[in-house]
């Protein structure tokens, strides 16, 4: 059949038909795939995670929680902070530490952090009494750019005198030029039970 015997306002009737079904199937499909916004809006949310990232890879590499712990942690927060900073004759050393600011790298299809741990062990009065050989590289490896890594470094100095002691971790990231140094004022003392 034809549109010979259709009229003009017929016409436009049918076009307005199909035009609002086409545009109600697009909100139907649209609304089915969750694309309800432009694809280049972000939500206050996403706004900000990215404020925040830039904020992150501007920041220097720092700790934000550096602590003598009676464990080592099981993962990031979860640790028990030892109560005091006085040990016993050879009693190991447990630093908890969660640096933030780090970089990442790529191994492959995940994100890398990797930190070389050094360590100098020092009087008060900034003598070196001694210092690793060689750092110790603690990282993770993960498909998200986590912002939430922990570090557990424990050290032994058999041997020591009683006195007062500082000790001091120096990190540097591996994916970055950032570099932070942790200082932590400790003790040793005669004792017959390690102190918790």
């Amino acid at each position: 059949m034809g549109t010979k015997g259709v009229s003009i306002e017929s016409r436009a009737r049918i076009a307005s038909g199909f035009l609002f079904a086409i545009m109600l199937s697009s909100l139907v499909i649209s609304s089915a795939y969750g694309a309800t916004t432009a694809p280049d809006a972000q939500s206050p949310l996403e706004q900000a995670q990215r404020a925040y990232a830039d904020a992150w890879r501007a920041a220097p590499l720092s700790v934000s929680t550096a602590t003598f712990a009676t464990e080592p942690a099981a993962g990031y927060g979860q640790y028990t902070p030892r109560n005091s900073s006085v040990f016993a004759l050879n009693e190991p050393l447990v630093v908890y530490l969660e640096p933030t600011g780090f970089g990442y790298g790529l191994d492959g299809d995940e994100y890398q952090i990797a930190l070389d741990a050094s360590m100098e062990l020092h009087t008060l009065d900034g003598k070196v009494l001694t210092s690793t050989a060689s750092p110790q590289r603690v990282g993770l490896k993960s498909r998200d750019k986590n912002r939430e890594f922990k570090a557990s470094l424990v050290y032994r100095f058999n041997g020591l005198a009683t006195g007062d002691y500082l000790l001091r971790i120096i990190l540097k990231d591996i994916n970055s030029e950032k570099t932070a140094i942790v200082d932590l004022p400790f003790s040793i003392e005669e004792q017959s039970e390690p102190a918790r």
